[in-house]
């Protein structure tokens, strides 16, 4: 008696059932990547990804970080994080961060707050007023702009104590070289407890430039903040001192 044993798939027609089992799995798994990709992909949002300064968000996306706040015309914000700006013309176009816009009106439009004003003398843009910050700087001999001068506080670690950051604005039209602010940190009686300056710094001008000075240990109840900067001739030209209570930068 003859007996014939084979193993596996023999033959042409065992070869073709294999071959044709294999495409099958391979279809169903690229099916299947594919149904993923899209179940996971976000609605509306394109696949590619853009610089932060290339991202221009359009109509009911153009949200920012901070609350709404309405603003009267005549009144400055400073645009507190890169924002989408609407043109005369409905074209959409990105605002850097920390311009300031002069406000010549405001909106609110279905519970939301629209800011429309200018960049210097650029044309009219309006913004959501979540992506401003309300701009009331202290104007120092036409020069200088210092606003939101407040304390940076650390208690513990190394070099715990009371620092001073700020902002300045230079607003002659000309570069101010070497900036330089010291805070004279005062007790009650306005007598000099201690005094901590920033690090030197070059002013371009409308450019928003921040400034932190060193910590003091020492108690104190007001600051006085002395900005100098440095003339063409070489010598050292004083702004006008701002005297603020420690009260009101809590």
């Amino acid at each position: 008696m003859l007996v014939k044993i084979t193993r596996g798939l023999g033959g042409p027609k065992g070869l073709l059932l294999l071959s044709l089992t294999i495409g099958v799995g391979v279809v169903l798994l690229i099916s299947a990547g594919f149904f993923r990709h899209r179940l996971l992909k976000p609605k509306g949002v394109p696949a590619t990804a853009l610089p932060p300064e290339k991202v221009v968000v359009l109509g009911d996306q153009a949200r920012g970080p901070s609350a709404q706040v309405p603003y009267l015309p005549g009144e400055h914000a400073r645009v507190s994080a890169n924002a989408a700006a609407r043109q005369a013309d409905n074209q959409w176009i990105s605002l850097a961060q920390d311009l300031i816009l002069n406000v010549t009106e405001s909106k609110a439009v279905d519970g939301e707050t629209w800011v429309t004003g200018r960049v210097a003398e650029g044309a009219p843009v309006t913004v959501h007023a979540s992506f401003l910050e309300r701009y009331k700087p202290v104007v120092l001999a036409n020069l200088v702009e210092l606003s939101d001068v407040r304390l940076s506080i650390v208690r513990d670690g190394a070099n715990p104590g009371t620092g001073v950051a700020g902002w300045l604005r230079n607003i002659s039209g000309q570069t101010l070289s070497q900036c330089l602010v010291t805070c004279v940190f005062q007790d009650v009686r306005e007598r000099t407890v201690d005094s901590r300056r920033a690090t030197s710094t070059d002013l371009p001008p409308g450019v928003m430039v921040p400034f932190q000075t060193v910590r003091s240990e020492k108690a104190f109840a007001q600051i006085a903040v002395q900005i100098m900067y440095a003339t063409p001739d070489g010598l050292r030209e004083f702004l006008p001192t701002v005297v603020i209570q420690k009260s009101s930068l809590q």
